[in-house]
């Protein structure tokens, strides 16, 4: 199902926030940032929750404990010096032995870079899920229109400038979820779904330091140095975000914009 269809009429609050997000300053007071897709959006702004992260990885379980919601941001090292100076200097600890810098290595624009690069993810896998009832990975769906749309595929690439997708795509060799597909949908709406897929960027979402707020616990990446975690009893509030940046006129059409 197209999203489209639920936003005929969207509710004045819903607006409002919606508006208020794209209208405000968000850098100076984001301590970090999240890639979305517009599907993801729309259920923020119905549930007044951010989704969280799926947990199948043993280190994830643990930081949950017995219950509880999992999240991963590029944080902004800047900000979070400001906000949260024990989580900034457990960050330090991690950069020290490879003599790097986290204020540069985690500033605004390479958080933003994460998070673009994770939010053209999510917009294929959501729009392709809402399309089909299939969960694929980005990748393959990429593998399927560079077969099946090749100038499309050319367009967005040059379009999004990401080579590491390209890369992923080209050095992909298990392609069995990829004939799965091929064989469950009839080639010319798959092309249509594939084409659509193109046209998605997603959003950056960014968050202030309520995220960090008691009994919230953050902690720096498990597996990678360049994000963090953040764990809470409850889904994380609507209202730790502080701006949105819609990355396609595709997706702002999706929300009436």
């Amino acid at each position: 199902m197209d999203i489209g269809s639920e936003q005929e009429n969207p509710t004045p609050a819903r607006e409002a926030r919606l508006a208020a997000w794209l209208e405000q300053e968000a850098r100076p007071t984001a301590v970090a940032v999240f890639g979305c897709s517009i599907e993801d959006l729309q259920k923020i702004l119905e549930t007044n929750e951010v989704p969280s992260s799926p947990i199948t990885l043993p280190y994830q379980r643990r930081l949950i404990g017995k219950g509880g919601y999992l999240y991963y941001f590029a944080p902004i090292f800047a900000q979070i010096r400001e906000s949260n100076p024990v989580l900034a200097q457990k960050i330090e600890s991690k950069f020290r032995p490879s003599g790097h810098s986290a204020h540069e290595a985690l500033s605004v624009q390479e958080a933003e870079e994460t998070a673009v690069f994770y939010a053209q993810a999510r917009a294929i896998q959501s729009y392709f899920l809402a399309q089909t009832g299939i969960e694929a990975d980005d990748v393959d769906v990429l593998i399927l229109a560079r077969d099946l749309i090749p100038e499309d595929y050319q367009r967005f690439l040059l379009g999004v400038g990401q080579r590491s997708l390209a890369d992923a795509v080209e050095s992909e060799t298990e392609l069995a979820a990829v004939d799965n597909i091929r064989n469950q949908i009839d080639e010319s709406r798959l092309k249509e779904i594939l084409s659509g897929c193109l046209q998605r960027r997603g959003v950056v979402l960014y968050f202030n330091n309520g995220i960090f707020t008691p009994p919230n616990r953050a902690y720096p990446g498990h597996e990678d140095e360049h994000e963090i975690m953040v764990v809470s009893r409850r889904p994380l509030s609507a209202n730790t975000i502080t701006g949105i940046d819609i990355l396609s006129d595709t997706d702002r059409r999706e929300v009436n914009l």
